[in-house]
């Protein structure tokens, strides 16, 4: 058995240079939304967020990068709590008039979901609550395809998503991509 990660990073690049708040919003919460996923899959809660954005560093641009650390009041596995803090964090990182060329989220501080422990300011049943909405979500993304239902501010047509147009097929390993017989 592979031991639990200690970290869970989802981050890209993007096909096309990106400028505005909300496109870099729209990466930041599908990063999150995947990372949540991944830290549901292993059982495990995280403490923190880290958000990060960055300019292309091979151009003679001016140049931007930063990160932030967003701690959370509580360890937690919910795609929406964990969503609403790296939008705090990319609201503080972010700075108009660059051009950005990666974003990501990086959660921290994990721990085993067996040993959370209950503080004096949570309510259990919003807690049970959200854990099966956010299992229902992960059941309806297995069975209709992996961004079928996600937060609110990702978008549908990512105009910022890395390209794959001279990728090989995978002839061997998708279906969808055997070639036709005639």
């Amino acid at each position: 058995m592979t031991p639990p990660k200690q970290q869970i990073m989802a981050r890209r690049s993007f096909g096309k240079e990106v400028t505005s708040f909300d496109e870099l919003r729209e990466s930041i919460l599908t990063f999150a939304s995947r990372a949540a996923k991944k830290l549901r899959v292993q059982s495990s809660l995280t403490s923190a967020v880290m958000v990060f954005v960055r300019t292309n560093p091979f151009k003679d641009v001016p140049q931007y990068a930063r990160q932030m650390v967003v701690p959370l009041p509580h360890p937690t596995d919910d795609t929406l709590l964990i969503g609403r803090a790296v939008t705090a964090g990319l609201k503080a990182v972010y700075q108009g008039g660059f051009r950005y060329k990666k974003s990501g989220v990086m959660l921290m501080q994990l721990m085993p979901k067996a040993e959370r422990q209950a503080t004096l300011f949570e309510e259990v049943d919003a807690i049970a609550r959200r854990a099966r909405l956010n299992e229902a979500v992960d059941r309806i993304n297995a069975r209709f395809g992996r961004r079928t239902v996600g937060l609110a501010g990702t978008a549908i047509a990512k105009r910022w998503a890395m390209r794959s147009d001279n990728r090989t097929p995978a002839y061997t390993t998708r279906w969808d991509e055997l070639p036709p017989v005639r």
